[in-house]
């Protein structure tokens, strides 16, 4: 899956790993469309004392995922999977990487794999990264795309954004906070606090 000759590794973020706040300065990501997948929030976690669920994806031929195909120095993979606790990384043949390299998706694994309740509850901080990375990255309509494409957004969700949880929380810049709440209110159905 990697290149080593290159020095370097492809993967295809469509969560956190959007944000470029949360990945290394020396990384390059790109938009890419990846067919046949579709977002969940489905990755069940039990870290610094708190239970949680992330995202994951799940194979759905009829279905495209926006995110990030990122170019990564060979050496933080040991920590990407480290922070990618949990998930199995699955490979895939992207076109639009340097000479069609192979890259890799995070997938939940079976034993993490399960709809967000109340005890694995989505966090806010988390949900603010991930929206404030499509917005950021690729404006107010793939924001918008993100949170209509991705399932579960009935299940509990803690309101943390005071006081993240989330290890990798963002600041918002001046007016976005207005927005993320806006557009999870109107397409997703709540309003954070």
């Amino acid at each position: 899956m990697e290149d080593q000759s290159a020095g370097h590794f492809w993967y295809f973020g469509y969560g956190s790993l959007v944000n470029d706040e949360t990945r290394p300065r020396d990384t390059v990501a790109r938009p890419y469309q990846l067919h046949g997948w579709r977002r969940r929030w489905g990755h069940r976690l039990h870290t610094l004392g708190h239970g949680h669920c992330s995202l994951t994806v799940r194979p759905c031929d009829s279905t495209s995922l926006l995110g990030v195909l990122v170019q990564s120095p060979l050496v933080h993979l040991p920590a990407l999977d480290q922070r990618e606790h949990g998930y199995d990384r699955l490979g895939l043949h992207c076109a639009s990487t340097t000479l069609g390299e192979e890259a890799f998706i995070y997938r939940s694994q079976q034993d993490f794999y399960g709809w967000a309740d109340e005890d694995y509850p989505i966090l806010q901080s988390y949900v603010d990264v991930v929206v404030l990375g499509y917005l950021n990255n690729f404006g107010e309509q793939a924001a918008i795309d993100f949170i209509r494409t991705t399932e579960g957004w009935d299940r509990p969700i803690r309101q943390d954004r005071e006081q993240p949880i989330y290890p990798r929380a963002v600041a918002f810049r001046a007016g976005q906070r207005a927005i993320v709440d806006r557009l999870l209110e109107q397409y997703a159905g709540y309003r954070p606090v």
